[in-house]
């Protein structure tokens, strides 16, 4: 079942709107280039049925190989990305030596040749690509359970909860994975208030010794908006590395930061998307009340890519949760220029994978279900700047 969608887009010059207010001592990198530019783009789409799995899982692609990783059956499958037949699978729910419990989210280890199933946020296996074990373990974040104000200490920290939209795992040295963490605000914050000081002081990365399984270096920082605007629900956040710089955005935030490896700001860049709404609850405790309501109204950044053999760096972000309206935006990623931002055509909580041999990838994150079927879209999509 397929269907060839071609857009042509004629880019305007809009005016920016930041949801965030800049920090007047960090550079901001980058122009809007899209005036009076055109952008061609063409979706292929494919719909297979993927009965055979649960529909509950999360989509990574490594070279020509996108992975759809299955929570509750706990396997891992395999397609080929240029006809996105199934290949293989490994895996499977129970106690034996080629068998997992069930998990909650798996990541392939992006600079390196292994990939981490992430089993109830602390418990961690790591495996080779021949899907081999090569290390098990309980991340030990020294857990006290309290720890007031100890912003600076792993012990009130978590692997990063949110991760439907992803959380990558990179490789910094022979020892050390760099890992996404979030605060537990029951451990850190007195009553469980989250004042200024919460987003201020709090670290959104950790060193994980896959030695030792211990976290023993927190690093990185929420952005100004964090700290202007109480949005605990809004903690995650999605990343890339390029060799020591990593690349940081907020679900919430117009603007993309650049570290260099730990804590160093070096710019941001970036300029607010298309048509998407921004008026988010403010509060200073957790209610998934206000969450909700706010999926019903906003929209969300979603995702940042970076492909450094392109020049291109990708932003993609909900208009609205609610009506599943999508867009792509695209970057210089070298002057940091905004090229194009343009509609992804009514797909379903759409996700961009990666790119290979001139095509980039997409998926829809969420599968549509019958009585007996789970249909899922792949997107093979040709970008003419």
């Amino acid at each position: 079942m397929k269907k060839i969608y071609y857009f042509t887009i004629v880019l305007v010059l809009g005016i920016a709107n930041s949801c965030n207010t800049k920090n007047e001592n960090v550079i901001h990198k980058g122009i809007k280039k899209i005036q009076n530019q055109s952008v061609t783009v063409e979706w292929d789409s494919t719909v297979i049925d993927i009965f055979y799995t649960s529909g509950q899982g999360n989509f990574f692609m490594k070279d020509s190989i996108i992975t759809f990783a299955d929570h509750y059956y706990a396997k891992i499958y395999n397609y080929n990305c240029k006809t996105f037949e199934l290949t293989s699978s490994h895996f499977g729910l129970g106690n034996g030596p080629n068998e997992l419990l069930r998990f909650f989210y798996a990541s392939p280890i992006w600079n390196d040749t292994s990939f981490i199933i992430i089993n109830n946020n602390i418990d961690v296996s790591l495996y080779s690509y021949q899907y081999q074990l090569t290390r098990k373990g309980i991340i030990n974040f020294h857990w006290t359970g309290q720890g007031i104000g100890e912003y600076d200490s792993p012990k009130v920290y978590n692997f990063m909860l949110r991760t439907d939209l992803g959380a990558n795992i990179y490789k910094y040295d022979e020892k050390n994975l760099i890992i996404p963490i979030q605060p537990i605000v029951h451990y850190v914050c007195e009553n469980e208030l989250i004042t200024k000081k919460h987003f201020k002081k709090s670290h959104i990365f950790g060193l994980l010794n896959i030695n030792t399984m211990e976290v023993n270096k927190i690093f990185g920082h929420y952005p100004p908006l964090y700290i202007e605007k109480s949005l605990p629900h809004y903690d995650f956040f999605s990343y890339t590395f390029n060799n020591n710089i990593f690349y940081v955005n907020f679900p919430v935030d117009s603007l993309i930061y650049a570290y260099e490896f730990p804590d160093k700001l070096l710019y941001s860049f970036g300029f607010e998307c298309n048509d998407i709404i921004r008026k988010y609850t403010t509060s200073n405790v957790i209610n998934n009340k206000d969450i909700y309501d706010d999926f019903q109204s906003c929209g969300l950044n979603t995702e940042i890519l970076n492909f450094p053999e392109l020049g291109l760096f990708f932003r993609i972000y909900s208009k609205k949760m609610e009506d599943l309206a999508y867009g792509m935006q695209i970057y210089d990623n070298t002057t940091y220029d905004l090229l194009a931002d343009i509609d992804v055509p009514s797909f379903v909580h759409f996700k961009l994978l990666g790119y290979y041999d001139s095509y980039f990838y997409g998926v829809t994150m969420a599968p549509r279900e019958t009585d007996n079927n789970t249909y899922v879209t792949f997107y093979k999509i040709k970008i003419s700047l």
